[in-house]
């Protein structure tokens, strides 16, 4: 299983993942970076084999 995060605004990321075979997955509403920012998220996980677009 695959696991990916995208900022809740950044809508064609979200497209991207959709189309990639992603689909919502439950997870904190915010992520902290490393310079301590905290930024609204939404959390993704695809289940099948590895796709075309991940690199090993």
């Amino acid at each position: 299983m695959l696991e990916s995060i995208a900022l809740t605004a950044n809508l064609a990321c979200r497209r991207a993942l959709e189309r990639a075979g992603f689909v919502p997955a439950p997870g904190p509403a915010r992520h902290t970076l490393p310079d301590g920012r905290e930024l609204d998220s939404v959390w993704y996980r695809h289940e099948g084999a590895a796709s075309a677009c991940t690199r090993p």
